[in-house]
C-alpha cells in the first residue's frame, strides 16, 4: 500500500514539472517575441518603476531650461566643507536663452528660445479679422522649435550623482558637475571647481559652487 502511495505521488510530482518545464519555454518564447517587437518596453524599464521615475527617467523626462534667469543663480565660496560666502551670479544672454535636451543613448538635443515660432489659433485669426490685437501667455512645445542642433553629449554617474553636458559649440558652456533635488520637474545642477586664494591671511585651496534651478518646460510622455 506505501509503495502505491509513494508511485502515485512521483507521478503527480513528475506531471507537475512536466508542465512547469511546458509554461517556462513558452513564457520564455514569448518575452523573446516581445522584446524583438518593442524594444522600447524594455528601455522604459529602466526610466520608471510602477508610477516613480528613475534617476534616468527624471533625467530625460523632458527638455531642460534654467529657473529665474531674470534674477540669476547662487554661487559660493567653501573652505573645508564651511561656506564662507556666497553672492548672486547673473546668467548670461545665451545661458537664458539655452534649453537642452538629454537622450537616452547619450546624445543631445539643444535649441534657443529666441527660436520658438509661436503657430496662430482659429482663435488668434478669428480677433485679427475684428482688429483686435489680444496677448496671451506662450506656452512652447516642441512643434514651435524653428531650429533644433545635435551636437553634444552627455554622460551621468549614478552612484555620485555627477553629471557631465558637452556641447559642441564654443559660445555654450559646458556642465560638469552634480545634480542634487532631481525629480519628475526640477533639479539643482551644481558646477564646482577649486582655486587657490587668501583666506585668514594665509594661502589655501578654495571650493566654487556654481547652484543653477532647471525645469522641464513640458515633458516627453
Amino acid at each position: 500500500m506505501n509503495i502505491i502511495k509513494k508511485n502515485s505521488l512521483l507521478q503527480v510530482i513528475y506531471i507537475g514539472l512536466f508542465f512547469i518545464f511546458l509554461y517556462s519555454c513558452d513564457g520564455g518564447k514569448k518575452s523573446n517575441s516581445t522584446q524583438k517587437k518593442n524594444n522600447m518596453t524594455i528601455s522604459d524599464s529602466r526610466l520608471q518603476i510602477g508610477e516613480v521615475l528613475t534617476p534616468l527617467g527624471c533625467l530625460i523626462y523632458g527638455p531642460w531650461q534654467p529657473m529665474n534667469t531674470n534674477y540669476g543663480y547662487n554661487g559660493a565660496i567653501y573652505f573645508e566643507n564651511k561656506e564662507i560666502s556666497s553672492e548672486l551670479q547673473l546668467f548670461t544672454e545665451v545661458e537664458k536663452q539655452l534649453v537642452f535636451e538629454l537622450q537616452k543613448d547619450g546624445s543631445l538635443k539643444y535649441w534657443f528660445k529666441k527660436d520658438y515660432e509661436r503657430h496662430p489659433t482659429a482663435e488668434d485669426s478669428e480677433y485679427e479679422k475684428q482688429g483686435i490685437t489680444r496677448t496671451t501667455h506662450f506656452n512652447p512645445q516642441v512643434d514651435h522649435i524653428k531650429k533644433i542642433y545635435t551636437k553634444g553629449n552627455w554622460s551621468v554617474n549614478f552612484n555620485d550623482s555627477t553629471l557631465n553636458i558637452h556641447f559642441d559649440d564654443i559660445q555654450l558652456p559646458s556642465f560638469n558637475g552634480r545634480y542634487s533635488d532631481l525629480g519628475s520637474g526640477q533639479m539643482d545642477l551644481q558646477r564646482i571647481s577649486f582655486f587657490d586664494s587668501i583666506y585668514n591671511g594665509q594661502k589655501v585651496r578654495l571650493k566654487k559652487v556654481l547652484t543653477t534651478y532647471y525645469e522641464h518646460p513640458w515633458n516627453n510622455w
